[in-house]
């Protein structure tokens, strides 16, 4: 469904029914729609108990079958007695690890890695020697979702994602080409797709922590003549700083380009102000959105862009960036990019904001 009928919200009742009326249409068969794999995580193993009995006796009174449980031992029973008898059935399926969607999960030490089914996926994917479009397609694809679970970064797989990129380019022009021979991939791309899975096979696993806020808040901004940013650290002290593209940078690279500019003025003001062993989290505003995901991802498939995140990763191991779009209009680091020595009281008050607004929602970053 192009529009969704009940409006801007997702509604459970109206998408069961509109999915009953889709697939209920022969006379003599009758389709129930199920939800596959319902998980509740916390670390109160009590809570997770009791709140999954409270979703099992509501799917008692619907009516709703559950794989785990019979729920007609519940059928009858009174609200409270529901509840508890519920409780005992699932205290034995409430357990410390779990697999879920290609994923195992460690909920004690709060650590996901790949679950077996999956690494042997990602062993065994070269097996075939990429036969065909789709066995490639298949490939990357596992690399691609592992590489998400681990929080690989994937930048230094700048040739393997180009030669993605120009690949899916020719799927999308000719659904005949899945299931033909594919020509052989030129040895670099070959070679990083290789170290690709070799990295992603001896990745550690994921440790997954609470959100905290920012040790230091930087907002850059970078114009054809230079770059400034304005820093906020966990104890309220501010600073900003600005530099003019030398004759060197502008040989380099061309300074009136964002997708260029942009990039670069991040590195050089993280560079700048983040302090290795002091700084561990560091929220950074830009009004570049091409920059802002790039960073994100961690990767990019604009060389000169790619360029700058390799350099990020390399310079700051142990940091963790979380990397926020501001528009541009309202950037505090507009005026001292294009000159100004120092922001205007009015950019430092909107600089506090920024950096209140990043304490008061602190992120994790990308999952």
């Amino acid at each position: 469904m192009r529009v969704l009928p009940m409006g801007l919200k997702h509604s459970v009742a109206i998408a069961h029914k509109a999915t009953q009326q889709l697939l209920n249409f022969l006379h003599y068969a009758y389709v129930e729609p199920y939800i596959d794999n319902v998980r509740i995580v916390h670390d109160d193993r009590d809570r997770v108990i009791r709140d999954a009995a409270t979703l099992v006796c509501r799917c008692v009174e619907a009516g709703v079958t559950i794989n785990e449980i019979d729920i007609k031992q519940l059928q009858g029973l009174a609200p409270t007695e529901m509840h508890a008898a519920a409780c005992k059935l699932l205290d034995p399926l409430c357990k410390g690890t779990g697999t879920w969607l290609g994923e195992e999960y460690d909920y004690e030490r709060k650590l996901i890695s790949l679950a077996p089914k999956t690494r042997d996926k990602i062993q065994r994917c070269f097996e075939s020697n990429l036969a065909s479009f789709r066995a490639f397609a298949g490939t990357v694809a596992i690399l691609q979702y592992a590489s998400r679970t681990l929080a690989l970064p994937l930048a230094k797989y700048f040739p393997a994602r180009r030669a993605i990129s120009a690949i899916s380019w020719l799927l999308e022009q000719d659904d005949r080409l899945w299931d033909m021979e594919m020509p052989p991939l030129c040895p670099d791309v070959m070679s990083n797709l290789r170290q690709w899975q070799r990295d992603v096979l001896e990745a550690p696993p994921r440790h997954v922590t609470a959100p905290t806020p920012p040790d230091l808040v930087i907002i850059v901004d970078a114009a054809e003549s230079g770059w400034g940013a304005i820093a906020i650290d966990e104890l309220g002290r501010e600073l900003s700083f600005r530099s003019n593209w030398s004759l060197s940078d502008k040989r380099t690279f061309d300074t009136g380009s964002s997708v260029r500019s942009e990039p670069e003025g991040i590195y050089r003001a993280c560079c700048r102000f983040v302090r290795p062993g002091h700084h561990h989290k560091v929220h950074v505003w830009s009004d570049s959105g091409s920059s802002v995901s790039a960073f994100t991802k961690k990767h990019s498939l604009s060389y000169f862009m790619n360029k700058c995140v390799l350099k990020l990763q390399a310079a700051f191991p142990a940091t963790e960036f979380v990397f926020r779009h501001v528009p541009g209009q309202s950037n505090p680091a507009d005026s001292i990019s294009r000159g100004a020595p120092v922001p205007t009281p009015a950019e430092w008050d909107r600089a506090r904001v920024l950096a209140d607004d990043a304490r008061a929602t602190p992120s994790s970053g990308p999952p």
